[in-house]
């Protein structure tokens, strides 16, 4: 015990130097909203968010989504915003989320449905969704 007292009186300042620091650090999260979170509700978080701001970016600004389907390589445009779900996908008027027995894919697309009948292992697409409307593909 006698060793710790002389260790704090040793190192009293570096220990108090210490204390304020992280005393701030919690201040400062606490003031910006600076939150910890864990990486498996991160990713859900995320979902939800992305999709949130691309539904309101759709009914907001018509120029963006227009400008993103008139881009030079609106397949990868679409597997990018796919990555959020069916929702953020079929906020374009140039992606359909279609589903094949590989799995759920927002590929370049219209209300004909998928610009290519097959994903990319191959499997032809069964039903499509464009602008949150469900279509099968016969």
């Amino acid at each position: 015990m006698s060793s710790l007292l002389k260790f704090i009186r040793k190192h009293w300042e570096n220990i108090y130097i210490v204390i304020w620091f992280l005393c701030i650090m919690i201040l400062l999260q606490a003031i910006l909203g600076i939150k910890i979170v864990d990486d498996k509700k991160k990713d859900k978080d995320a979902e939800k968010v992305a999709t949130r701001v691309i539904e309101s970016m759709k009914s907001s600004n018509k120029k963006v989504t227009k400008s993103i389907c008139d881009g030079n390589n609106i397949a990868k445009a679409c597997a990018k915003i796919g990555k959020s779900g069916l929702k953020a996908c079929n906020t374009l008027d140039c992606c359909v989320w279609a589903k094949s027995k590989t799995g759920k894919f927002c590929v370049e697309g219209d209300s004909d449905g998928p610009e290519l009948n097959q994903d990319h292992k191959g499997k032809k697409f069964e039903e499509y969704y464009y602008l949150n409307k469900k279509y099968k593909i016969e």
